[in-house]
């Protein structure tokens, strides 16, 4: 999965299904949690990758818990309207598989507190800043199934309370 690369206009979207929550929930915590699988051990400064929310949430991909796309292949998620809440992650460095925490809090917030939220699923797409020259790689969906070890996909943790 390319977080972030030297290369310009590398982008990656991730989509979590079944997570259950109650439209108009306060989200307390939500993180995506990526195992590196590359090691830079030194980041350079700027280098890293932005995640925004997708209020589309509908699948790309059939898969059971964590989708993943990477643009030409199916880039329907592309035009998908995104949230005004992004997270810009800079790592100091990036240790082949270290689980590295991006909290997401306020983008999932500005989700469930959408009036079209269905909740059927969220998505995130994730793009290099714009002067990343680190090639930041974690695990995707696939790599954990080959790898016969699950922990190493991406993850969705959340917690919130329902009004």
């Amino acid at each position: 999965l390319y977080l972030s690369s030297p290369y310009k206009g590398q982008s990656t979207a991730l989509r979590f299904r079944n997570i259950n929550i109650p439209k108009g929930s306060k989200v307390q915590s939500a993180l995506i949690l990526f195992t590196a699988s590359s090691h830079v051990p030194d980041v350079p400064e700027g280098s890293g990758f932005i995640v925004k929310g997708l209020f589309d949430s509908s699948p790309w991909l059939p898969n059971e818990v964590c989708e993943q796309i990477h643009p030409p292949a199916g880039n329907n998620y592309v035009s998908r309207v995104r949230t005004e809440a992004s997270v810009v992650y800079q790592p100091e460095s990036w240790n082949i598989t270290r689980q590295y925490s991006v909290d997401v809090t306020a983008i999932v917030q500005e989700i469930v507190g959408n009036s079209d939220w269905t909740d059927n699923g969220v998505a995130f797409a994730i793009n290099n800043l714009q002067n990343s020259t680190a090639d930041l790689k974690a695990y995707s969906n696939e790599g954990g199934v080959l790898l016969e070890d699950l922990s190493k996909q991406p993850q969705f943790v959340v917690t919130f309370s329902s009004n």
